[in-house]
């Protein structure tokens, strides 16, 4: 192709040096300017300057459009009129004869075809000796390490596909293509990154171990294996344009490995200026096709025969391979993503070639790839990207506390003690770009509030809902929810819904009936909504929908479901009774409010209460929903009557069903209550009371305690309450720390354990509730008084040396330090039970 992009100049002086004699103007040929057209272009292929042709045209800028696809010599003649140039004759004669405008073109250089189609190795040569060499990219100080996550499965697909490689197994179902789908930002491109860490680390003994189980003569034997790890970012770097349309699939993937392998790692040249350094070797676009540009590599790596080439590539946003294959108008159709797999699938099924491609493909339209199934000749396995957990997350801000210098005490990074620091990471859900947006928040964009963060986190000078509300806010601003929500809050409610109650759902759900592509799977791939896999059946497969809370809470500043207090009551420096009480509040009217705004007008105490006892029939009964607020009473219900509000005195109607009252401290009776009123059963209402009770010396909850705390309730109330309240049906829910087996049928009672807050709270409140309660069974938090209920005969002093000796990693741990402790159930070591020990004392 020609284009005024490819113009150059040539100076012609009065003498000009032509093989080292000065040739003066009135002298110089034809043949002398090819010369001189030679040395301009400076041309790393050697070939013979007198085999240039050279055109003598006329073209003006505004002509430029004619330049289009001008490749041969009768494009130049029919197109510009164009007279070949005869060496013998004089310049000044052809030229200066006539007056010539500065800015048009007036030659046209044809190169010979040995200079026109280059070898790869040649042209890659001459674009890196035209290249800038890259500068190193300057450390990222807020870059987070990779962590090994569980790829037992993934791992498993990947043996199976170079077992099957080896052995030459026929059949497109024993080659996998694992392709990691889902919604932006849960580690999709790092997932893949680890994975490959772990091909490399296993995969070397693993086909030694197949050579050797099979006898594989030595003679068909690779003597070794080098592993190679390319991402083509069709999002970043290597996306497609209009450019690529009518190029060969082949060439079009062969292009961008080739970017990848020899420029990117080296060069300061992007994918486009790469592309147009190529232009003027489009003749030679096979030497870039998908299985040249492997071989090549190949070469450049030295690798002999004998050596294997497993080259590990990760294809990433493979979505917009989709979308530009939708746009794709020529003719025929380049049918990029079917051609891509299919050139790929060549070095998954030949065992005779001496290169494995094992692909890695992630983006957010898992339908895209569903599509491609059936017409492919390998298989697709879609592999949970699974987010980060606890000891990743853990182990992740511990290497920033490495990083800027964070106190030690006992070999442990003193900021592990901090409950409302490990909520808030707590909080990302694992999500990694939701944790990433938190140490930018802590730490500063730079890093440079690395060091004072944790000096502050150390003094307790850290105002964590501040830095709660600035994540929020900053996830807001990736992920656009307030306004998604704003513009689709019906389709947002069922959302929130679904996440809250726990429900799985199948991905082409239709969440608005006016609007039947509106499935849970698009959302995932054009919002926020993460999907786990909980169940899958030949028919159908069902998902969660996962959010962080950051996410949780952005929802209900738009839907107002309860106010945002919430948030601010989980930062206080302590979450024990009173917190833990409003928390159990705000869950209670959270649920309800949320039902009603989904339409529901009544539900069955089993559906507000599902850990109930199935023998139990009045958690069979339908009870009215009505919008739910919470008050904090100054008095002690029911020996104080009416009730008035904390913060404006204001009588509190309870009767009413419309308000959760967190009743006053030390109150005999439930520290959390509200009625719901039964449906078709005038005058009858259910009194729920909420009780919270820890017991930290039983092995279990014991049968006489739950008796003993119903009976408590019904006693303070049918003793306080008027005869007119004997239409109320007292149910006592209690919470404990400590594991509970129901010995007998006791109607009226449920007894919530730790073991079961999943099911009570759902996904997204269960993870705080333990963390509430669990911390209050975990000797690394407890306070000096706690320590005493809990160690048989120790003084203040040696209290004191319990408390030195933390931190505490497990039972054993705990238990060898303090031979005097009683032995208590299921205490918990969160975060020391998933950390490594320091090598340094204190710092």
């Amino acid at each position: 192709m020609t284009s005024f992009v490819d113009t150059f100049v040539v100076n012609v002086a009065k003498e000009s040096d032509i093989h080292g004699s000065l040739v003066k103007f009135d002298d110089l040929k034809i043949s002398d300017l090819k010369f001189l057209v030679y040395n301009e272009i400076n041309h790393d292929i050697k070939f013979n300057y007198k085999y240039i042709d050279l055109w003598k045209v006329d073209i003006a800028y505004g002509e430029r459009d004619k330049l289009k696809h001008v490749t041969t010599k009768d494009d130049i003649i029919e197109k510009f009129g164009g007279e070949q140039l005869i060496p013998i004759f004089l310049v000044k004669k052809v030229f200066f004869e006539q007056l010539l405008v500065d800015e048009n073109i007036h030659v046209i250089v044809q190169l010979p075809a040995a200079a026109a189609s280059l070898s790869f190795k040649e042209i890659i040569e001459v674009i890196k000796k035209n290249a800038l060499k890259g500068t190193p990219n300057l450390p990222d100080v807020l870059s987070m390490p990779l962590q090994q996550r569980n790829f037992k499965g993934s791992m498993s697909y990947v043996n199976e596909t170079i077992y099957n490689n080896i052995t030459g197994r026929d059949g497109k179902s024993n080659y996998w293509v694992l392709v990691s789908g889902g919604a932006p930002g849960i580690g999709k491109t790092r997932f893949g990154q680890e994975l490959f860490n772990q091909v490399r680390k296993d995969m070397p003994q693993y086909i030694q171990n197949i050579y050797n189980d099979r006898k594989i003569p030595h003679d068909r034997r690779r003597t070794d294996t080098h592993f190679e790890y390319l991402c083509i970012d069709f999002g970043n770097g290597h996306r497609l344009t209009r450019q690529d349309y009518g190029i060969d699939a082949s060439i079009i993937i062969g292009l961008r490995i080739a970017h990848a392998f020899f420029i990117e790692k080296e060069y300061g040249m992007t994918f486009q200026e790469f592309r147009i350094a190529l232009e003027r070797y489009r003749d030679s676009f096979n030497n870039f096709h998908f299985n040249v540009v492997i071989g090549e590599i190949r070469k450049a790596l030295n690798l002999s025969d004998k050596h294997l080439f497993f080259l590990y590539l990760h294809i990433d946003e493979f979505q917009l391979i989709d979308s530009w294959d939708k746009e794709d108008k020529s003719n025929p159709p380049t049918k990029l993503f079917y051609n891509m797999i299919h050139n790929i699938s060549e070095f998954m099924l030949k065992s005779a070639l001496p290169a494995f491609v094992q692909p890695f493909l992630s983006g957010t339209a898992p339908l895209a790839v569903i599509e491609q199934k059936e017409a492919s000749r390998i298989s697709f396995l879609f592999v949970d990207c699974p987010l980060l957990n606890d000891q990743s997350i853990i182990r992740i801000t511990d290497h920033f506390a490495e990083k800027f210098n964070a106190g030690i005490a006992n070999y442990a990074y003193k900021w592990k003690y901090c409950r409302q620091m490990l909520q808030l990471l707590r909080d990302t859900g694992g999500l990694p770009r939701a944790l990433q947006r938190l140490f930018i928040v802590c730490f500063g964009a730079d890093g440079k509030q690395g060091r004072g963060f944790f000096e502050k986190l150390e003094k307790k000078d850290i105002d964590f809902v501040d830095c709660f509300i600035k994540v929020k806010d900053s996830l807001d601003k990736q992920y656009g929810i307030r306004d998604y929500v704003e513009k689709n809050r019906n389709v947002a409610m069922k959302l929130m819904y679904f996440c809250i109650e726990g429900i799985a759902i199948e991905p082409n759900k239709c969440l608005d009936d006016n609007n039947p592509a509106l499935t849970i799977r698009s959302l995932e791939r054009d919002r926020h909504i993460i999907l786990s896999s909980v169940e899958q059946s030949a028919r159908c497969s069902l998902f969660l929908i996962n959010m962080p809370f950051y996410f949780i809470c952005l929802y209900n500043d738009v839907l107002c479901i309860v106010k945002p207090t919430l948030v601010h009551l989980f930062y206080d420096e302590r979450m024990y009774w009173e917190e833990w009480e409003v928390f159990v509040a705000y869950h209670e009217a959270f649920r309800t409010n949320l039902a009603i705004k989904m339409g529901k007008t009544t539900m069955t105490l089993r559906e507000l209460y599902p850990n109930a006892d199935e023998l139990d029939v009045n958690f069979d009964m339908s009870v009215e929903l009505k919008p739910l607020c919470v008050c904090k009473a100054n008095e002690q219900f029911p020996h104080t009557n009416p009730l008035t509000e904390k913060h404006d005195g204001k009588i509190i109607d309870w009767q009413s069903g419309n308000v959760v009252v967190i009743n006053g401290s030390s109150a005999p009776f439930a520290d959390v209550f509200l009625v719901r009123k039964l449906v078709h059963i005038e005058f009858k209402k259910f009194l729920m009371s909420n009780q919270c009770k820890w017991d930290y010396v039983s092995i279990k909850m014991p049968e006489s305690k739950v008796e003993e705390e119903d009976e408590k309730n019904l006693k303070s109330f049918y003793t306080a309450v008027d005869d007119d309240d004997d239409n109320y049906i007292l149910i006592t829910i209690i919470f404990t720390s400590q594991p509970y087996k129901k010995e007998k049928h006791e109607s009226g009672v449920l007894v919530i354990s730790k073991e079961d807050f999943k099911k009570h709270f759902g996904p997204v409140f269960s993870s705080r509730a333990s963390f509430a309660i669990t911390g209050d069974a975990n000797p690394n938090f407890w306070e000096k008084n706690r320590l005493k209920n809990v160690l048989n005969g120790i003084g203040d002093a040696s209290i004191d040396n319990v408390i030195k000796k933390r931190p505490y990693y497990s039972d054993e741990d705990y238990y060898i330090k303090n031979p005097g402790a009683k032995k208590m159930p299921k205490m918990d070591y969160f975060p020391f039970d998933v950390s490594e020990i320091l090598d340094i004392e204190n710092r």
